[in-house]
């Protein structure tokens, strides 16, 4: 079982628990255990194969074809970035109080016990502390002009255009006949009855919103929904349609029809991808400026030669 697979991305950044550092190299035991080998050194003090093993198995139980197209040297890569990352943070006092790491544990519910709690509250808690150093050292140390949005709206303009778009509402009944009844008491056109009778008569996830389904264009729903819905008309409503959920009626409230959205409409979007390219770019160069501080010696040949061989070797031992 994949114990944390849905928090991959936090983990890749997290080292998910205290690296232990001993003063000297450490050696194979009289078993042939590889668990201790060192992989590398980071000024002189060791980084074991035990210590890989235990960031790896963070997210990597289970099912390892998901991450088959990625060599266990790069995640390695990673690992040693995010020691440095937590030493700097170690260093720079960087402290995430108790609340913070218990809000975060309810809201990604992995409670789920006392052991795997303790994991994850370790991994969360050296995950914060990096970010938050990142976010004190890295982050807002850049500009951006309203020229760089402007330039890149002018080089991205097709990225900015959507199709034709329809604004679906829907009625799901239990019955053809009640489908029918329902359909026959709203008149073509008439949005605010379609919207009363959705919130008073459907039984779909929708009701409450009025049977507003939001904007779809073509593809994006199954194809049977799709040939029933762009079919429609602005103001017409379809027959009832079958499904394994029940009957629906679909009401075509607003055809919108193929554009390219203007520079003001996606000026936000446009900062915001900026930023984080830019923010991606210096957080790279600040580690990079990390790694050449630190003395590090890694050892190529001591490393398995994919991800299954390394997770095979550790269940082994």
């Amino acid at each position: 079982m994949k114990r944390y697979f849905v928090l991959a991305h936090l983990l890749l950044l997290a080292i998910g628990a205290l690296i232990s550092c001993s003063e000297s190299p450490a050696t194979p035991n009289s078993a042939g255990n590889r668990q201790d080998v060192t992989l590398a050194t980071i000024n002189g003090k060791p980084l074991l194969l035990s210590d890989f093993n235990q960031y790896l198995a963070s997210f990597l139980d289970g099912d390892l074809e998901e991450v088959n197209t990625v060599s266990t040297r790069e995640l390695f890569d990673g690992f040693l970035n995010q020691v440095l990352l937590l030493r700097e943070a170690d260093d720079a006092g960087i402290v995430i109080p108790d609340a913070e790491i218990s809000g975060h544990l309810e809201e990604w519910s992995l409670n789920r016990g006392e052991n795997d709690s303790a994991e994850m509250e370790s991994a969360i808690r050296d995950y914060l502390k990096v970010q938050k150093h990142l976010k004190q050292t890295v982050n807002g140390t850049f500009e951006i002009t309203l020229q760089e949005l402007i330039n890149y709206y002018d080089n991205h303009v097709e990225g900015f255009t959507v199709g034709d778009q329809a604004h679906v509402l829907e009625i799901l009944c239990d019955t053809r006949e009640q489908a029918e009844e329902i359909k026959a008491r709203i008149n073509t056109g008439d949005s605010r009855k379609f919207r009363e009778m959705a919130h008073n008569f459907s039984r779909g996830a929708t009701a409450e919103a009025e049977g507003d389904l939001g904007f779809y264009q073509k593809g994006d729903l199954p194809e049977e929904f799709d040939k029933v819905i762009f079919d429609l008309k602005p103001g017409e409503i379809s027959a009832p349609f079958q499904s394994m959920h029940g009957y629906h009626l679909f009401f075509m409230e607003e055809w919108i029809p193929r554009h390219q959205y203007k520079f003001h409409e996606v000026k936000g979007e446009i900062f915001r991808r900026i930023a984080a390219e830019k923010e991606r770019q210096a957080t790279e160069d600040y580690i990079s400026s990390l790694r050449n501080q630190y003395s590090i010696t890694i050892y190529e040949s001591r490393f398995p030669s994919d991800i299954k061989e390394h997770r095979f070797e550790q269940d082994e031992s």
